[in-house]
């Protein structure tokens, strides 16, 4: 499996960052990174941080073994 076919789980963190620029207009990278991060741990801890986790191992592990993604 390609990249292009890999897929979000959970809510999609480019979406997040998406609308917190949208709605945080005058924010700098800086600022917007904390709101990221904050916003993806989640209050319960059960935010997108396990999907960009996932995600991130899928496409390192895939490009590292030559693997082809599958379980």
């Amino acid at each position: 499996m390609t990249i292009k076919g890999k897929s979000w789980r959970r809510p999609n963190p480019r979406d997040v960052l998406k609308r917190l620029i949208a709605e945080n207009p005058k924010a700098g990278k800086r600022k917007l990174l904390a709101l990221f991060v904050e916003e993806i741990n989640g209050r319960d801890g059960k935010g997108a941080l396990d999907s960009v986790a996932k995600y991130w191992f899928e496409v390192n592990y895939d490009r590292l073994t030559g693997g082809d993604g599958q379980a």
